[in-house]
């Protein structure tokens, strides 16, 4: 179970605001999340706040794994200075429109686990997969995921739409 702290929506980001949003988390799960992160950095001085916020209810034993969500080497160079724990995990887009070989080398490189969101989103060049993928009897997207998971990115594909489903 993944969730996030939506600082997007936090008009007043105050101690209270940050740990009532992470509470409702918890209560929604039972006290337990898996992943709790920071859905979308803003300034270093607010990431750095919820950040503090997320480093307590890990210790606390709340969350299994605590990380961030759309930052960026600069951001996350921030929270690794200044924080106490850093990031395990980094949920970034990629994919073959936008790879992010170096953010994800850095990620690697800091032992923080790049995690691939709409990893088959935008595939200009499918037929290039599709031509791979008839080679070894996997589809497009599966050789798209393989590629993902063999430089070290945890993926996740969803979609909304049924009949990509089954793609």
């Amino acid at each position: 179970v993944t969730s996030k702290i939506p600082l997007k929506e936090l008009t007043d980001p105050v101690d209270e605001q940050i740990e009532n949003h992470i509470q409702s988390s918890l209560d929604i799960f039972g006290g337990y999340v898996d992943i709790y992160l920071i859905h979308h950095p803003l300034d270093d001085q607010l990431n750095l706040k919820v950040w503090q916020a997320l480093e307590k209810h890990y210790k606390l034993g709340h969350f299994k794994a605590i990380g961030v969500s759309n930052f960026n080497e600069t951001q996350l160079n921030y929270l690794m200075k200044h924080g106490n724990i850093k990031p395990m995990l980094n949920q970034i887009e990629s994919n073959p429109d936008n790879w992010q070989n170096d953010l994800i080398d850095f990620c690697l490189k800091h032992e923080i686990t790049p995690v691939a969101w709409s990893p088959l989103k935008r595939v200009s060049k499918k037929e290039v997969f599709e031509s791979i993928g008839k080679k070894y009897d996997k589809s497009w997207a599966q050789v798209l995921l393989k590629y993902q998971v063999m430089r070290g990115v945890v993926v996740i594909p969803k979609s909304h739409d049924k009949t990509r489903q089954f793609d």
